[in-house]
């Protein structure tokens, strides 16, 4: 895996997740609060130039380049794209305020030169809800192992209550708690 951004000290972060960061030399403008603020047309058409590379060599590229109020900064031109291997696929986190790449739709998928570019739309409004719907959907499963013909489970062999039931008909069934009140807990 390799990172590109324009603040250095995510050079860091990068690595700590065993990625390769991709350094370029180029001085960025900061904004307030250590954020990124918009580059010079010079610096965008260098740092273009320079992730080229980097990019025709991946096979998935997620570009995630915004400044607030402004359109999204092109990274990612047409050229490059077609430099890419058939089957990569870009998605473009950014595509609601313009894209990363020059060829991004929001909330529309693209092939061209046989790259899938996907404008991702504002994916961060979707969180919650998706995130809600799976929250559900475990109690709802979770419900539907502890209730039996109307009745609750007092006596689970069902591996997932098993596991959280601490007592049962008088005895210690949640094995780390069992082995705590023995005193043989690791």
């Amino acid at each position: 895996m390799s990172a590109f951004d324009i603040r250095p000290e995510a050079a860091e972060e990068v690595h700590s997740l065993g990625g390769r960061f991709v350094e370029l030399a180029l001085e960025a403008t900061r904004g307030a609060g250590g954020y990124a603020a918009e580059q010079s047309e010079e610096f965008l058409r260098k740092q273009q130039e320079l992730v080229a590379t980097t990019i025709a060599e991946s096979d998935a590229v997620i570009t995630t380049a915004a400044v607030p109020g402004r359109p999204a900064p092109r990274l990612i031109s047409t050229a490059t794209v077609e430099t890419m291997r058939t089957g990569s696929v870009i998605v473009d986190v950014a595509a609601a305020s313009g894209g990363n790449c020059e060829l991004t739709r929001d909330g529309e998928e693209v092939l061209h030169h046989g790259v899938l570019i996907v404008g991702a739309g504002n994916l961060a409004s979707e969180v919650p809800n998706s995130a809600s719907a799976l929250y559900s959907r475990n109690v709802s499963n979770l419900l539907a192992l502890l209730v039996k013909d109307g009745g609750v489970v007092t006596q689970p062999e069902d591996e997932v209550l098993v596991s959280m039931c601490a007592t049962a008909g008088g005895q210690v069934r949640h094995e780390p708690t069992r082995a705590a009140m023995e005193g043989t807990a690791e």
